[in-house]
């Protein structure tokens, strides 16, 4: 059984993985989730001030009524990306088949309307960092795998936990507020 952590190319729709999944209790409606999760565990407090430590979801393998939960029934996507997992909801790991079946979704346009109150320090953050950054297989805010990650239609890598951007060259392609 292939695992996603070992993946050097996107999982297929409709295939099953090994991954890494966490036991919660109590997160969401007060309801017992085992949640496919993306990296580990970690805080953001160095960059953006985030100091909950927390885990993401690898929202490609969620279960088709655990993402109806999370993403209001389905009419918000953009939701998704703002759920965490904090350690205090943790009570296990494990790890589990899962079937595939989704691609990750959009990761929210930050434009000034709409956007993610944190985003701009992050992406500043690696825009302005004074070591050269190779992002072709793995961010280096958090190290998700991104090999494992399709390119959006205009060819950039989007990593699923933060959102950062990067091109085929493995530059930061930044965004904040809708610029390119």
């Amino acid at each position: 059984m292939e695992r996603v952590i070992d993946l050097n190319e996107p999982p297929i729709v409709g295939k099953k993985y090994l991954l890494r999944c966490i036991k919660t209790i109590g997160f969401q409606y007060g309801k017992t989730h085992n949640l496919p999760v993306i990296g580990d565990f970690h805080t953001d407090q160095e960059i953006i001030g985030f100091s909950d430590e927390h885990i993401h979801v690898d929202w490609r393998f969620l279960s088709r009524s655990d993402w109806s939960d999370f993403s209001n029934k389905g009419n918000r996507a953009d939701l998704v990306y703002s759920r965490v997992i904090s350690r205090q909801y943790v009570v296990g790991e494990t790890e589990r088949v899962l079937r595939c079946n989704r691609d990750f979704p959009p990761f929210p346009l930050q434009i000034p309307e709409h956007h993610i109150e944190w985003f701009p320090q992050l992406e500043k953050f690696y825009c302005t960092s004074s070591s050269q950054i190779d992002c072709k297989e793995r961010c280096p805010h958090r190290g998700i795998n991104l090999s494992s990650i399709a390119c959006n239609k205009n060819g950039i890598k989007v990593c699923p936990a933060h959102g950062l951007q990067w091109d085929s060259k493995g530059d930061l392609v930044p965004q904040v507020f809708g610029k390119k």
